[in-house]
């Protein structure tokens, strides 16, 4: 910027003297007259934007032993429950098989206990004077067999009755069994009663 120094007054850059005065024009900041105005240069380097370029985060040993673990707990879950519904097929089926066992042996004691006769009574009287000879009366009720066991010290002897029929004249049934002469024995007899069988024992 030009001025003079004697009026103060600013000058235009392209005049060489004041136009007030005359007298000789300076540059603001500068040697005298004339001098070139030093122009600053100001060199300001381009500002060059860095860009960061994020590289990618891989997943953390963490996450990964997580997922994995979850897997693992998911596996485990699928197995436990395949095996709850094989034990439950396995326990319906033993269930099954049981009560099939368990009336096979309901018809099978059914079976048995239906072999015998139903007998309305049973007496036994010694026979006369004879010692080990017993009288035995029956009555059955039904077909089947009714079972006389003799047991004494020596031996044990086994006899069954077969009724085919309960019409008749022989409804009432009578023998005598005859053994060692002692009184000392004892005779059971075992027939059908209800849904069971009875057992009767006499001893003289």
């Amino acid at each position: 910027m030009k001025y003079c120094p004697k009026c103060k007054q600013r000058a235009k850059q392209e005049e060489t003297v004041c136009a007030r005065c005359g007298g000789e024009l300076r540059v603001l900041g500068g040697g005298g007259a004339g001098g070139g105005a030093s122009a600053a240069v100001t060199t300001s380097e381009p500002s060059t934007s860095k860009k960061t370029t994020a590289a990618p985060t891989s997943a953390s040993p963490a996450s990964a032993n997580d997922e994995q673990l979850r897997l693992q707990l998911a596996g485990i879950q699928h197995d436990a429950q395949k095996s709850a519904s094989r034990a439950k097929i396995l326990a319906i089926v033993a269930a099954v098989l049981l009560l099939l066992l368990i009336v096979y042996l309901l018809m099978l004691r059914n079976s048995f206990i239906n072999e015998f006769a139903t007998v309305e009574s049973v007496q036994f009287e010694p026979y006369g004077d004879r010692a080990g000879s017993v009288e035995i009366t029956f009555r059955p009720q039904s077909a089947g067999k009714v079972e006389f066991t003799r047991e004494s010290s020596d031996r044990q002897e086994t006899l069954i009755e077969h009724i085919e029929s309960t019409t008749g004249d022989d409804a009432e049934r009578t023998f005598v069994w005859s053994g060692s002469e002692s009184n000392d024995y004892k005779v059971h007899v075992r027939y059908r009663r209800g849904w069971g069988l009875k057992s009767e024992e006499w001893k003289p």
